[in-house]
């Protein structure tokens, strides 16, 4: 597929995106579409002995992302391999749109 259906897709258009040139002149684009995620728990507690009260309380939290790299090569104005890595979907919502195929009379 040519790359100019990879530049006007709206979701890819929508992501940032880190590209890298080999030496070999092949590009590699990534197109990190990802979100970072948090939690937290928490216990608490008291206890009354006469006239004090004894509270305890815990909590922890955790963060982490969840992430997918969408990562294409691409040769001559070409993309030759699309790569998704990490927690991706592959649909039809990331394959290439009518738009691309209506701009060039297809």
């Amino acid at each position: 597929m040519p790359v100019e259906a990879l530049d006007t897709h709206s979701l890819f258009i929508t992501l940032p995106m880190y590209r890298t040139l080999t030496d070999s002149g092949i590009e590699i684009r990534n197109y990190v579409n990802g979100r970072d995620v948090g939690n937290c728990f928490g216990t608490g507690g008291a206890t009354a002995t006469g006239n004090f009260v004894n509270a305890n309380t815990f909590t922890t939290c955790s963060r982490g992302q969840i992430v997918c790299n969408n990562i294409f090569y691409i040769k001559n104005a070409k993309v030759v391999e699309y790569v998704p890595t990490g927690r991706c979907y592959t649909d039809e919502t990331v394959q290439p749109q009518t738009r691309y195929l209506r701009l060039n009379g297809q």
